[in-house]
């Protein structure tokens, strides 16, 4: 991303900077943290929680890492990063997946990370399955 000050218009990168507006962004009214007031993004009320620069990194796991140590989430948490900035998205919030991110890594500019809400007993499934031995093999904890 290039980056240039909306201040002064002469303070500009002559490079690409590989960095990106990582914003914590919560949709479940129950997870939002206190005090933060809801805003309207698309047609779904959010709640801006937190943003951050961020560099990015290579790949769409270490992203998701990274966004969770970004803003002290627990490494269980599930979550859901998209982009709303790029024309092709008109505005509203478009999933990243796994096999996009290295292809829009070079135009990400503000990310939306939501947290979403896994229920205990979708948890308490999984390791029972995983526990009896019949658990499918398909990781379903961290990404969707």
């Amino acid at each position: 991303m290039h980056i240039k000050s909306t201040i002064n218009a002469k303070t500009t990168t002559a490079e690409d900077v590989p960095v990106a507006v990582l914003t914590l962004v919560h949709t479940n009214p129950q997870l939002r943290p206190p005090g933060s007031q809801p805003t309207t993004a698309a047609t779904e009320s959010t709640t801006i929680a937190d943003r951050a620069f961020v560099c990015l990194p290579d790949s769409y796991t270490a992203l998701l890492a990274l966004a969770r140590a970004t803003f002290g989430l627990p490494p269980h948490t599930v979550l859901r990063v998209a982009i709303g900035t790029l024309d092709i998205c008109r505005g509203a919030p478009v999933r990243i997946t796994k096999e996009a991110y290295p292809m829009l890594r070079g135009v990400l500019d503000i990310i939306r990370v939501e947290v979403i809400e896994e229920t205990q007993s979708e948890r308490e499934k999984q390791r029972e399955r995983k526990d009896m031995g019949r658990w499918d093999g398909q990781d379903q904890g961290s990404i969707l």
